[in-house]
């Protein structure tokens, strides 16, 4: 029931709108007609401004008019909620924003490199209302290979939740200089930490003069992903960070997928 919710979503949402939409102009537009006006001494040939068919007119006119409407009723709406799993392509969610005036996005129940993107449209009010433990724990920090000014990309590997292991990663990074932040106890819990944000901000700082260009390996919650992304790397493309977020694929024993989405910020 919930998969077939997913799937018919955006096409109740986004097609099923532009769709009607488009039939009551086409329907509303048989009844339009262009006057010339003539008032107050001035003269204007409406006739005249056809576009080879008045109708053409009236259905932008119409179209804008419907659309602005449907926009209005979804300024306050949420787009995609958490009954179903919204790992929708980012292009829905910016269609849904840009077109339809949706302006709320929950982060949670989004896979962990669409969060990164949502909240790098910029516009969208991303929120998380998962309710977190209040409880405190330490994180050790070590390092792996060699950071100078021939490294290409930096690994950071944050196991929070639950434990990455380096094993899971893609061949093709790991050779590259990583940064690996663990919670020490506390797995399977969910928090949102203020420790962990600063330990990521000190070692982001400290190698952004070698380097710019981050893999992200997370098992953090979009809190904490919402806190990475807007106080770690959003810096309005001063420092031209680029991130690669890996998703772990859980039909391939939760090992990283090979191809990242990437994002400048």
């Amino acid at each position: 029931m919930k998969k077939s919710k997913k799937i018919l979503y955006p096409f109740v949402t986004i097609i099923l709108p532009i769709l009607l939409i488009s039939i009551a102009v086409i329907w509303l537009s048989s009844f339009f007609e262009l006057n010339d006006y003539n008032g107050n001494g001035f003269l204007i040939r409406l006739s005249e401004i056809t576009f080879n068919h008045p109708r053409k007119v009236a259905c932008i006119i119409l179209f804008l008019i419907l659309l602005s409407g449907i926009r209005l009723l979804n300024k306050n709406k949420e787009y995609a909620p958490t009954d179903i799993y919204g790992n929708y392509p980012v292009f829905v969610y910016y269609i849904a924003w840009l077109l339809l005036g949706y302006k709320k996005v929950n982060l949670k129940m989004k896979p962990i490199p669409l969060q990164f993107q949502l909240l790098n449209i910029n516009a969208l009010k991303c929120y998380d209302d998962t309710e977190y433990s209040e409880k405190h724990y330490k994180y050790k920090v070590t390092h792996k290979g060699k950071l100078d000014k021939n490294t290409k990309q930096i690994n950071i590997i944050v196991s929070d939740t639950y434990t990455i292991d380096f094993d899971k990663l893609p061949k093709s990074v790991v050779d590259n200089y990583t940064i690996n932040i663990d919670r020490e106890d506390g797995k399977g819990i969910r928090t949102s930490s203020t420790e962990l944000i600063e330990i990521i901000i000190k070692e982001v700082q400290n190698s952004k003069k070698y380097c710019k260009n981050f893999n992200l390996f997370l098992s953090t919650p979009a809190t904490t992903n919402k806190r990475i992304f807007c106080q770690v790397f959003q810096t309005g493309l001063r420092d031209k960070f680029i991130l690669n977020i890996y998703q772990q694929d859980n039909e391939n024993n939760f090992k990283f997928k090979d191809k990242p989405i990437t994002i400048k910020c």
